[in-house]
Formats: structure tokens, C-alpha cells, sequence
């Protein structure tokens, strides 16, 4: 496998200077992220970022091991963030301990009697865990890499180019 050739900053002073994957780890992260691995962009990615829920399937942990290896190869930094294990978060809210942000948990109302009723009368929960769990430690990560590559906290412009 032969690496993309990096990308200087006078190269690219034109527009962004880094160039990050947000990689799900499914299909089309995978597949952006091997092909930049094998030099199909004109630019290079300076690194790929994974958001960990804590909760995510064994095969998911497993593919991205795999992924992290050809990563390593390839010279591109891939970084597991995290803001907590939904899992274990979702336990503490049944029991009263603190609160979380809903998944897309599928839901049946009960009755004026206090029964479950036919099933048109659930529906799924407003998703807000991925705001929670994926896209802030995302960008709190992108921030701290622009940061230390602009060796400044007072970034102007555009720096980033965000591939999602």
C-alpha cells in the first residue's frame, strides 16, 4: 500500500489546511478512508476520527482495529474519541441517576386504560444522542487539532475541511 503524498500548508493556502475523515467505520467511511489510503485524492487526509459510544457492536471494535492498522501504514492518524458509554449512561437514567440523551428508541403509548394499544400508537424518540456522543467530541477534537497545528486558540477562516 503506498501512502497519498502529503500536502504542504503552501500548498493548500489557498483553501483548508487540514483535511479530516469522520469515520463511522461503516461502508462509506471504510471505503474514503482506504481509497485515501491508496492515493485517489489530490489531497492527502491529515487524520481520521472515530466517535466512540462505548456501546457499539464487538465486529464494529474489531473493523476498526483492522482499520486503525492500515491507517498506521499509510502514515494517517486515526483518533478514538469518546464522551461516555451510552450504554452505561442510558442504565443510570432508568434508575433515576442522571439523565441522558435519547436515542432513537422505538416507543408504544399506552391507553386511556393504561394498556399498550395497537402499534400505530408508538413511534420512535427524537435522536438526540448524536449530538451527545458523536458530533461534540468530533469537533472538540478537530478544534484541538487545528489548534495545535495553528499554534493558536483564536483560529480565523476556514482550516478545516471536514469530510463526513
Amino acid at each position: 500500500m503506498s501512502p497519498a503524498s502529503p500536502v504542504t500548508a503552501q500548498e493548500t493556502s489557498a483553501g483548508p489546511l487540514l483535511r479530516i475523515l469522520s469515520l463511522g467505520a461503516g461502508v462509506q467511511s471504510t471505503t474514503v478512508l482506504l481509497m485515501a489510503l491508496h492515493g485517489e485524492f489530490a489531497e492527502r487526509l491529515d487524520c481520521a476520527i472515530f466517535a466512540d459510544t462505548g456501546w457499539e457492536p464487538q465486529a464494529v471494535y474489531e473493523h476498526l482495529d483492522w482499520l486503525e492498522g492500515k491507517a498506521k501504514e499509510g502514515g494517517i492518524p486515526l483518533y478514538r474519541v469518546s464522551s461516555g458509554n451510552l450504554r452505561q449512561d442510558l442504565l443510570d437514567a432508568a434508575q433515576g441517576k442522571s439523565r441522558v440523551a435519547n436515542p432513537p428508541f422505538f416507543v408504544r403509548n399506552r391507553d386511556e386504560k393504561g394498556q399498550y394499544d395497537t402499534p400505530d400508537r408508538g413511534g420512535m424518540l427524537w435522536r438526540k444522542c448524536t449530538e451527545f456522543y458523536k458530533i461534540r467530541p468530533i469537533h472538540t477534537r478537530i478544534r484541538l487539532i487545528a489548534e495545535k497545528a495553528h499554534g493558536s486558540s483564536r483560529l480565523r477562516g476556514s482550516v478545516v475541511r471536514h469530510l463526513l
